[in-house]
This record gives structure tokens, C-alpha cells and sequence, in this order.
């Protein structure tokens, strides 16, 4: 009877129904909050409007499809409950801060990724979900924002073209019609690509799923541009992520069928990685020199959190008192910087984030090692299963895709289907 009342008309329309709003989600995400688009072209204000309307809308859904809908109790247990341990952890902690300062009102933003992650197993449901169109279209983005990123650099830097200065929230930068770069004390402008992106290690770290797509899908015109905007990011974290992705598509070419040597290959780069990021500050080479304060301070800041975070849960087991400002949580005493994502998670929602954030890390990573040492791979599976691994280091250094909605609608399909096969 299944079988049957999938093709009626009916529920044809609702599937199709889905499917465009799985689409407006997907680009809002890109144009909106994924990228520094909305600043490089003036409609920050229509941007707000746009985010706050995505964000009521996905908080409404959130509540129907947990408490309308039954899901396999894999997926409950390992995915929807840590989701709302980080979803709820954050709501409470803004809405308590709110309460006491409505300027920091904006930090509500942050729970669109969540309530994307909480909405998927859903749209699962009511839909044939296409990832791999999904994937398809985040390639196409990435090349075009890659490739006109590179131009006006060039141009840029060959005093062909100008461009103007705007100030945004992570400080001033010189904007042109697609892409940024960021404005030095000198009034010079940086040498590390940025694109449409924040950061050039966002920029990277971006750039590491894609150069996988276009690898497996041997498209190698847009693989040499992501290399090239890869190189140009000068993003230590990049790099060594890129190398650790280098062999592991060894090791799915070559010896995958003999599980004892992933261990050991996984096991080296990972602790070579420790080892790296430790002592990075002692190399004499001229190209680590100027990475060493950053790499010192995140080492400081990943630290400090280990230490301290017993007292940290203790003291503040609904998350710090937030401000307006880049600097919201200084004013806490075990606040230790933004970089360590895990950290980061405490001081936004506490003991039940902190729970939520870290499971979701285990099963992503224990999902991916699952999968990559089984036969017959799919490209998809192979582009998802490695970029897992190889984008976990960024929990060290930044922000990373567990915290956007980009995660949502190219990672966690991958898992649910996973987790429902268990």
C-alpha cells in the first residue's frame, strides 16, 4: 500500500513541496550566513530580515517534527537528542540573556544551524532527499565563488582594478563586487585569499570537501582552481588537513580492504597533527614564523579549556553572560578565546551543549571510520566519509561545518541513513 500512495498525485505535490524548500533553506544558507556576501554587497539589513524569518519558521518545525513524527531509535538516541541538548542549551542561555541585555538579541542566530541539524531527520521522512544534488550544487557555488575570488585578487593586486572599504563585524576590509581582503594597520591590504568568506581558514576549510568532489567526480578543471585557492589561503590548518585527506584517498585507491593499516595511518597524522600545532612556535622556517602568535594563542586556548573545564561546567552550567560585541564572553574568568570549538559550545549553552556538541563529534567521526574501511563506496560516501575526518581538526582552530547549516544538508543525511541501517 506504500509503494502505491507514493505516486499519487498527493503526495507526489508534497515531496515537491519539500524539495523547494529544502532548495531556499540550501541557498539561504550560502548567500546569507555562510559567506560575507551580504556585507561585500550592501543588504545586511535585508539579510536580517531574511535570517529572522528562516529562523521562526525553522523553530515552528523543530517542534512539529519532534513532537509529531517517529523516527528510528538510532536516530533519537545518537542524533536528535544530542541535537537538543546543543539547540535547547543555547535557547536557554539566550533567552535568559536577552531577558537582561535585548542588544544581545542577535546571538539567536546561532540556533539556525541546530534547528536545521533537528529538522532533517524529518525532511527525510516527507521527502526523497537528494544529497547528492545538494553536494552537486555546493560544488558549483564553491568554483564560482572560488574562481571570482581569485580574479579580483589578481586584479587587486596587478592595480587593475580598486576596491572600497568597508567595515563589517570582524573588522575593516576591502570589499569588491565578490570577495574580500582584509585591511592592515598600514591601510595594505592581506595576501591570503579570502573570497566571499570571513577567513581564509574558513575559506580553506571549505575548500577541502569540494577538491574531494571534484577529485571523485574527475572534474579537473575546477579541482586545479580549488588548489589554487587552497595554496593561496595560506592556511596552515588547510594544509595539514589536506594532507591527511591526501592519504586517505590512498588509502581507499589502494589498501582499503586491510583495516590494520588505516589504524596506524589515521593514528600518526593525528598525533604528527599535536604535535605540529605544540611546537610550531620553535620552527625556524620563514613560513611558520608568522603563524606562531595565532598558533600560540590557539594552543593557550585549547589548553586553558582542558584545564579549567570542570570549573568551567561548574560555574557556569548554563553558559556565560553574554555582550554585544566581538569580545562578549571576555569578561568571564575561564573565558580562554573562541577557537576550541568544544569550548566554544560551553559558553553558549553550558553543561547541556557541551554534551549535546561533543556526542554529535563522536558519532560523525566514529560514522565515518565505520563506513570508509567497508567495500563498494559510492563517491558520495567516499567525499563525506573523508571530509568528516579531515575538516576535525578545525574544532582546534575555529569555528567549523558542525556549526553551520551547511553540515545539515550535506553531512547529516549521510548519518541518519547510517544510523537507521544500524
Amino acid at each position: 500500500m506504500n509503494d502505491f500512495t507514493i505516486h499519487t498525485n498527493e503526495t507526489s505535490g508534497l515531496r515537491l513541496t519539500y524539495h523547494h524548500l529544502v532548495l531556499v533553506l540550501f541557498w539561504i544558507t550560502l548567500l546569507f550566513q555562510l559567506t560575507t556576501l551580504k556585507h561585500i554587497w550592501a543588504i545586511a539589513d535585508l539579510s536580517r530580515i531574511i535570517n529572522s524569518a528562516t529562523l521562526i519558521f525553522l523553530i515552528m518545525y523543530v517542534f512539529y517534527a519532534i513532537t509529531s513524527l517517529r523516527y528510528n531509535k538510532n536516530v533519537w538516541i545518537y542524533y536528535i537528542i544530542p541535537g537538543l541538548l546543543v539547540y535547547l542549551g543555547f535557547l536557554f542561555n539566550f533567552s535568559i540573556n536577552t531577558l537582561d541585555n535585548y542588544k544581545v538579541i542577535n546571538y539567536f542566530g546561532l540556533l539556525v544551524p541546530w534547528a536545521m541539524f533537528l529538522i532533517m531527520p524529518a525532511l527525510l521522512k516527507k521527502m526523497e532527499y537528494d544529497s547528492d544534488k545538494l553536494w552537486q550544487y555546493f560544488y558549483y557555488f564553491m568554483l564560482v565563488a572560488s574562481s571570482l575570488g581569485i580574479l579580483e585578487y589578481y586584479l587587486f593586486f596587478s592595480d587593475i582594478v580598486s576596491m572600497r572599504i568597508i567595515s563589517i563585524p570582524g573588522g575593516k576590509f576591502y570589499a569588491g563586487s565578490f570577495s574580500l581582503l582584509h585591511l592592515l594597520s598600514d591601510g595594505s591590504a592581506h595576501s591570503r585569499l579570502y573570497a566571499c568568506f570571513g577567513e581564509p581558514g574558513n575559506l580553506a576549510m571549505l575548500l577541502l570537501p569540494v577538491i574531494l568532489y571534484a577529485y571523485y567526480h574527475k572534474k579537473y578543471v575546477g579541482l586545479a582552481i580549488f588548489l589554487l585557492a587552497l595554496y593561496l589561503t595560506n592556511s596552515l590548518g588547510g594544509y595539514i588537513s589536506f594532507f591527511l585527506m591526501v592519504l586517505f584517498i590512498l588509502f581507499l585507491a589502494i589498501n582499503k580492504r586491510k583495516l590494520p593499516v588505516l589504524i596506524p595511518v589515521a593514528a600518526v597524522t593525528l598525533i604528527s597533527l599535536g604535535f605540529i600545532i605544540s611546537y610550531l612556535d620553535n620552527l625556524n622556517d620563514p613560513i611558520f614564523q608568522n603563524k606562531s602568535n595565532s598558533i600560540a594563542s590557539r594552543v593557550s586556548n585549547i589548553k586553558n579549556t582542558m584545564i579549567n573545564l570542570p570549573d568551567m561546567l561548574v560555574d557556569n552550567p548554563i553558559g556565560f553572560e553574554l555582550t554585544e560585541g566581538t569580545s562578549s564572553t571576555s569578561k568571564n574568568p575561564h573565558y580562554y578565546g573562541s577557537n576550541f570549538a568544544i569550548g566554544y559550545s560551553i559558553q553558549m549553552g553550558g553543561i547541556s551543549a557541551f554534551l549535546g556538541y561533543s556526542i554529535i563529534l563522536i558519532v560523525s567521526i566514529i560514522t565515518a571510520f565505520s563506513k570508509i574501511i567497508t567495500k563498494n563506496l559510492s563517491n558520495e560516501e567516499k567525499v563525506v566519509c573523508v571530509s568528516l575526518i579531515v575538516l576535525f581538526p578545525f574544532i582546534f582552530q575555529r569555528s567549523t561545518v558542525w556549526d553551520s547549516a551547511i553540515f545539515a544538508f550535506l553531512f547529516s543525511p549521510f548519518i541518519i541513513r547510517y544510523l537507521q541501517s544500524r
